[in-house]
């Protein structure tokens, strides 16, 4: 709802003059300047006047705030010029969001509170122009007591536009910066050296080479003269055990490393250092599983 005062009463109806709208310095106003000009009493309707004046007393009260109307009628008239060569206000968002921005609902609801600025200074905009024709009409009948209730509601608005336009200028740099989500392309590209790297390493793991299957040395049943049959019977089931580990990841191995090749070529780097590490700790475990049954054939000598 629009701040609209009615003046409480009428004197004389004089026109203030062109010349009482000219040139007020708003250009070297600070908003520090604004805010000191603006009332910090609260706002209140001017106290009842007597209703009968002579035209004597009311040509003298006329006279007296000649200067404080054309000071008023300045001031006033420099913030409708300034909303008048203010250029219209956009909001660089996009609706709807666009597709491959980082967290679409941070800037759909930043792309909200954009319009609501837009939409705020829109109002104060229009709650300027209404004041400034109820302060000229209050001036004409020389209701200084209204005219700087208007005034100051015309300064306070002054001073939301100026920190709404800030606020909007701001979320305007934001979108223009929005980070977006790499591209397929950007991705390849920036994982290129770590593919290279899993690539190699996967290749060492999964090299079989001298990792073949050992043989067992122990046989069935023990020979006669076996120092500790049940010593050798039990090696014999471990051995077993160990070279059905070795069977098993020599071709756990082979497996990872086929579908690790295939991730690499579609740059699922996730998936490909998850395989990297399955193929590390198999190759290790295939190496120490090979070691263990070689000094069990050993001792199977010695037994």
């Amino acid at each position: 709802m629009k701040k609209i005062l009615i003046p409480l009463f009428s004197a004389l109806c004089f026109c203030t003059g062109a010349g009482a709208v000219e040139n007020f310095p708003i250009a070297a106003m600070s908003i520090s300047d604004v805010k000191a000009a603006i009332s910090d009493r609260a706002i209140q309707s001017p106290a009842p006047r007597r209703q009968v004046l002579t035209a004597s007393e009311n040509q003298q009260l006329y006279l007296a705030g000649t200067a404080e109307r054309a000071r008023l009628a300045k001031e006033a008239s420099q913030y409708v010029k300034a909303e008048k060569e203010r250029a219209a206000l956009t909001s660089a968002f996009l609706a709807p969001t666009p597709a491959g921005v980082k967290d679409p609902a941070a800037y759909a609801a930043l792309r909200e509170k954009n319009e609501k600025f837009i939409r705020n200074t829109d109002y104060w905009q229009e709650q300027i122009k209404g004041n400034y024709s109820n302060l000229l009409y209050s001036l004409r009948v020389n209701d200084l007591a209204t005219s700087d209730i208007l005034i100051n509601y015309m300064r306070r608005d002054h001073l939301a536009i100026i920190n709404e336009i800030a606020a909007i200028q701001e979320n305007n740099r934001k979108a223009s910066n929005w980070p977006m989500k790499p591209t397929n392309e950007q991705l390849y590209n920036a994982g290129a050296q770590e593919r290279a790297s899993i690539l190699e390493q996967a290749a060492v793991c999964a090299d079989l080479d001298g990792r073949d299957v050992p043989k067992n040395a122990f046989v069935t049943p023990a020979p006669a003269g076996t120092s500790d049959p049940a010593r050798y019977e039990a090696l014999r089931a471990e051995n077993a055990g160990f070279i059905g580990n070795i069977e098993y990841w020599r071709y756990q191995l082979e497996g990872n490393y086929g579908n690790l090749k295939d991730d690499i070529k579609a740059n699922d780097l996730e998936t490909s250092r998850i395989l990297l590490d399955y193929m590390k700790k198999d190759s290790a475990a295939l190496d120490n599983e090979i070691k263990a049954v070689e000094r069990n054939n050993a001792e199977a000598a010695r037994l």
